[in-house]
């Protein structure tokens, strides 16, 4: 059995992971977090087009579709010279602290670390439910 130590040390390990794997993937250079990329859902269509009015405007034919640029490959991002970031470094890290400090939203991103967090609490003496203030509680013992 393990003791209380060694489990809040795995747990900082996992969550440090996810925040490195969450910023890493809020920060690489693909379509997705280009600043000019939109997404167009209609019927059973789903593609992302670049909105920067210098690349529609010299759109050519094998890639215009009433003036749109389809970019949405991560290989069109990567060659782009236009491409901005949506969020740096830092602001990432944020959402992710964000992410972490609400449990609903936690369990929406990250179910299997809110599943953790859910059965690392102590229940309240008094009470057959847990404690509501259990993530706090456990925020503090691990310093996010």
């Amino acid at each position: 059995m393990r003791n209380e130590a060694e489990v809040s040390q795995r747990t900082r390990e996992l969550i440090s992971d996810l925040r490195n794997r969450y910023v890493k993937d809020r920060t690489s250079q693909c379509c997705v977090n280009c600043a000019y990329n939109a997404r167009c859902v209609q019927r059973s269509v789903d593609f992302r087009y670049c909105t920067l009015k210098t690349v529609t405007s010299a759109c050519d034919t094998n890639h215009q579709i009433s003036k749109l640029f389809v970019c949405d490959t991560d290989e069109w991002a990567k060659n782009c010279p236009d491409f901005k970031h949506k969020c740096d470094k830092e602001k990432a890290e944020n959402e992710f602290n964000e992410i972490i400090r609400s449990p609903s939203r936690c369990g929406q991103v990250f179910p299997h670390l809110a599943a953790l967090l859910w059965t690392l609490q102590a229940p309240d003496s008094a009470q057959s439910q847990p404690n509501p203030s259990w993530f706090t509680k456990f925020r503090k013992t691990l310093k996010f």
